[in-house]
């Protein structure tokens, strides 16, 4: 069965604004979420080389706008409607190609760290140390905080050998700062006895209030009640799957 990895149609505009990060650059930069550089941070020493870090090379995809074009063809009524690829597929056709992803593990290694590549041949996620990412990519890792929460991460930028300059779009995981907040109902206290509040934060969306302010009810009416459609999420919050389809 034919299916195109179709959460790059949602991420498309942004990967394409990413890949304006100068490929004819020696320096690879790194995404670095949360207040690491634009924020004031303390630094209360350097990351213990032996503390456990996990670091994404996200790739550049390739025949980018043959890809956009694509997209386009498979979502719009035509010949090509809905004939959409395998992963493999994918990966040939827009994925790096495997002798320069094997570059990239290999060099890795060199340092201790190991490394396993997501089928689309767009992601490579890497296992090690502080102190081994800090010679991999010439990069010191330090101990920080912000609002009271503890984290580690880095102000510079890595550096890694030029041969790679066209290959890594991103890297991800220098730091795990995180923002994000959970908006988990607390179970009932079973000292009290008193349930939890059924109405959700302020601001947050349940089925009924999505329903309402996107005007979705007029679908429902028609018949229209999204059976047989598939659609992709794309998220860094916990959630339990049930509770997506339930929603």
């Amino acid at each position: 069965m034919n299916r195109i990895v179709k959460k790059w149609a949602g991420a498309i505009a942004g990967i394409t604004a990413l890949a304006a990060l100068g490929a004819d650059s020696p320096l690879v930069q790194a995404a670095q979420p949360g207040p690491v550089k634009n924020s004031p941070v303390s630094v209360f020493g350097t990351t213990p080389t032996s503390t456990p870090v996990t670091v994404s090379f996200i790739l550049r995809i390739r025949n980018l706008p043959q890809l956009q074009q694509f997209i386009r063809q498979v979502e719009m009524p035509g010949p090509h409607f809905r004939h959409y690829l395998s992963v493999p597929q994918f990966a040939a056709r827009y994925g790096q190609p495997r002798p320069a992803i094997a570059a990239l593990q290999s060099y890795l290694r060199q340092f201790g760290i190991q490394s396993t590549t997501y089928s689309d041949n767009l992601v490579v996620t890497a296992h090690g140390t502080a102190g081994e990412f800090d010679q991999a990519l010439k990069v010191r890792i330090h101990n920080m905080q912000y609002r009271h929460r503890n984290f580690h991460g880095t102000f510079q930028s890595p550096y890694l050998p030029a041969q790679f300059n066209h290959v890594i779009l991103a890297i991800l995981g220098l730091t795990n700062y995180t923002s994000f907040n959970s908006n988990l109902v607390d179970a009932m206290d079973s000292s009290s006895g008193t349930p939890p509040s059924n109405s959700p934060p302020q601001g947050m969306n349940t089925p009924g209030t999505v329903v309402s302010r996107y005007h979705v009810e007029p679908l429902y009416q028609s018949g229209n009640n999204g059976q047989g459609q598939t659609i992709g999420i794309v998220t860094l919050a916990n959630f339990q799957q049930s509770d997506a389809y339930t929603f």
